[in-house]
């Protein structure tokens, strides 16, 4: 879902970061500035969005669908930790 589809279903970007529980307990006015920098990404099933290890460039919120957290083992061997929705 892009800043566009957001606005046509009646929510505001504020208002969806409100319903995270990370943001929750910002006010207003601060998840106003930090929605002036938000970038949304699409995502197409099977993408990785951040590898293991590497350095954080970002946050990611999941706006629609869901989105598995794997971790590989020493073997190679990935195993799902947990689905962001």
């Amino acid at each position: 879902m892009d800043l566009r589809s957001l606005r046509q279903a009646g929510i505001s970007v504020v208002e969806m970061m409100q319903g995270s529980e990370l943001l929750a307990h910002l006010d207003r006015r601060t998840l106003k500035i930090i929605a002036r920098s938000l970038s949304f990404v699409g995502v197409t099933e099977g993408m990785e969005v951040f590898q293991q290890g590497a350095p954080a460039d970002g946050l990611y919120m999941v706006v629609t669908g869901r989105m598995q957290v794997l971790r590989r083992g020493a073997d190679g061997v990935e195993v799902v930790l947990g689905e962001l929705a």
